[in-house]
Order: structure tokens, then C-alpha cells, then sequence
């Protein structure tokens, strides 16, 4: 796996932004934010099947994430 100079995965499968400009890329079983002061964080994805096809958040802040196999999941996720 590579990354840009933007700290991103290039091995992402899905890509979503936010309203607040926040970016979210999912890489192999881990989902990735950059928001707009650019510290990227991290979240562990540990669900039964660690290919994420796509993302989206809603207003409410829930980031839903569709997968191969298993389908739609809801996350709440606290990015420290």
C-alpha cells in the first residue's frame, strides 16, 4: 500500500466527504479520516468481511458502509 502526499491510502476502495469537509477513505480492514487540518485518524473495521465497496455519511453523523458479502453496516464512530 502507497499513500499520497495527502496521507490517504491508494489501495482505497470507497471515498466519502462530509459536509464539514471531512474526507473518509477504507483501506483493508480500517477506515481512514482526514478532515480539514489534515491529522489523519484511524478506525479499526472489524467486520466479517473487510471489503468495504462504498461510504456515506448522513446529517446525523452516521458513516454507512456497504460491503462485499455482508452488506450495509452502520458505524457511530468518535475519531480521537
Amino acid at each position: 500500500m502507497t499513500t499520497l502526499a495527502t496521507g490517504l491510502t491508494t489501495a482505497s476502495n470507497a471515498i466519502a466527504v462530509d459536509k464539514q469537509g471531512n474526507v473518509y477513505t477504507a483501506g483493508s480492514r480500517v477506515i481512514y479520516r482526514r478532515p480539514a487540518n489534515g491529522s489523519i485518524a484511524s478506525y479499526p473495521f472489524t467486520a466479517t468481511s473487510d471489503f468495504i465497496t462504498s461510504m456515506t455519511r448522513d446529517s446525523a453523523g452516521n458513516l454507512f458502509v456497504g460491503t462485499r458479502g455482508v452488506g450495509a453496516q452502520i458505524l457511530k464512530i468518535t475519531f480521537l
